[in-house]
């Protein structure tokens, strides 16, 4: 969803404000959340990984990354396609407050906040 600031002195005009991203929490679940948002090199841990872990813990790990990787770089395109700093996911039970590093673009910058500290 993007929503949009307008103008003070002219209604009819207006800018891009910021994104959100909505995404049902059976699908980044709070555990998912807790357990892949960290500093990390996406296109190193998650998109060349080339084998799959057989343990059990690992690949839950790995699942988690997947999918909370695949989240904040849907975001992460519509914010710098949009000429943006700052935008947020939300589940419902979670946000995850983003902002792009101005200085280094490659970098996201993030904060969750939910209701439960840990899962």
């Amino acid at each position: 969803v993007y929503v949009y600031r307008h103008d003070n002195i002219d209604q009819t005009q207006r800018s891009l404000a910021f994104v959100v991203k909505y995404k049902p929490p059976h699908k980044p679940t709070l555990l998912y959340l807790h357990t892949s948002l960290r500093e990390m090199d996406i296109q190193q841990e998650v998109v060349n990984r080339s084998t799959m872990p057989t343990d059990k813990d690992e690949l839950f790990s790995y699942q988690a990354n997947r999918v909370i990787a695949a989240a904040l770089s849907q975001t992460y395109y519509y914010i710098t396609t949009g000429g943006l700093t700052y935008s947020y996911i939300t589940t419902g039970e979670a946000i995850i407050f983003l902002k792009v590093d101005g200085e280094a673009l490659k970098n996201l910058l993030f904060h969750l906040q939910s209701h439960e500290r840990r899962c």
